[in-house]
């Protein structure tokens, strides 16, 4: 049993009560709404109420309130007023006690009566408390395993002799033949029976010489592998730190990470020119059964995102403004109906994880 250990601040509001239960990433809210406020919500409630009923001989929004509790009962109301009262309350409490929801409330109203305060209850899912091992030692031990990386002459010859076969089947199709046939054929081919890679050739895929395209296709194969070889050691990285961090994670933060891979999985098909429906039909699986093999990775995702973001605040990481800016730009030409203060908390959030793993490249 984890003990359960209450931190009350003092604030604006000495009703209020703040308990923390890091044993399920939650923050319980215990708060006491004044008689004065209530009656400041319970004239709101009436005015609302008054709005939606219909009753002869009264004008909606135009009922005395006698006929408002004789006709819907003071019960009602002041369950109104608590919806209300909460509504209006509860964030600003949030707000002042700097606590982040990541999940919507769980109220309970714990005392209600005509007259009186109102007391609630509110259970919030907060990011975990996270203790991290040291991260800046696993980092430097992995950044020293990073591999050169080198391009080897006989690997640009492969890319040139894989763009003459492909210059080879262009030109078999040009002349009447059908692509499949047109490919099988191109790779039959020696090389000595290949297009030459000329300038000319050089050319026609945007280069200046072969000479040029050669020292392209080079530079490119070399920032590729020096991708890859970052890549490996970024995983090798966060998997030693994921598996020596203790934290408790909430399972909306993994049922958030497989919601995002369901619209992944969406998008693709769609851009494949299917339908979702019809592609699940076509293997023989539902979303379900997607989410469930899902499940593993979700957890190791939902976890780098939490790690991730415990380190940038303790190494006070935020991505390049000037990258943000230039995303935050496109993003806004593509949802002009989303405020611009959440696409760019979109923005930073996507960003934050490079930019910590390039802080840790170079400690």
């Amino acid at each position: 049993v984890v003990s359960v250990i209450c931190f009350c601040y003092p604030i604006a509001m000495p009703s209020t009560t703040i308990t923390k239960k890091p044993e399920n990433s939650s923050v319980e809210v215990s708060a006491e709404i004044t008689v004065e406020s209530v009656a400041k919500y319970r004239a709101k409630a009436l005015k609302e109420i008054a709005s939606e009923i219909s009753i002869d001989g009264f004008r909606k929004g135009n009922i005395p309130e006698s006929i408002i509790i004789k006709n819907v009962g003071e019960a009602a109301i002041m369950e109104r007023t608590a919806s209300i009262a909460v509504s209006d309350e509860l964030p600003v409490i949030l707000a002042r006690e700097k606590i982040l929801a990541i999940e919507t409330p769980k109220v309970t109203i714990t005392k209600l009566a005509a007259g009186n305060p109102i007391t609630f209850t509110a259970v919030v899912t907060v990011m975990p408390e996270v203790n991290l091992p040291d991260y800046l030692a696993i980092a430097k031990k992995h950044n020293a395993k990073k591999e050169v990386a080198r391009v080897l002459d006989g690997e640009v010859t492969d890319m040139e002799n894989y763009l003459r076969r492909e210059r080879a089947k262009i030109e078999q199709i040009e002349k009447g033949a059908e692509p499949q046939a047109a490919h099988e054929g191109s790779q039959k081919l020696d090389e000595k029976d290949l297009p030459p890679l000329d300038d000319d050739f050089a050319k026609t895929l945007g280069a200046e010489s072969a000479d040029n395209l050669r020292a392209r296709m080079r530079e490119n194969m070399l920032a590729d592998k020096e991708r890859k070889a970052a890549e490996k050691i970024r995983i090798a990285t966060i998997e030693e730190i994921i598996e020596k961090s203790k934290l408790v994670l909430p399972p909306i933060l993994i049922e958030h990470e497989l919601d995002r891979m369901t619209d992944r999985l969406a998008h693709d098909v769609e851009s494949a020119g299917s339908v979702l429906d019809a592609y699940l039909k076509s293997v023989g699986k539902t979303v379900d059964d997607f989410r469930k093999e899902w499940r593993e990775s979700a957890t190791k995702r939902a976890k780098t995102q939490v790690i991730v973001r415990e380190i940038a605040a303790k190494e006070n990481i935020k991505p390049d403004e000037a990258h943000v800016a230039h995303e935050l730009e496109h993003l806004k030409s593509h949802h002009k109906d989303v405020a611009e203060a959440a696409l760019r908390a979109h923005v930073e959030s996507a960003l934050l994880p490079d930019a910590v793993f390039r802080s840790l490249e170079v400690k």
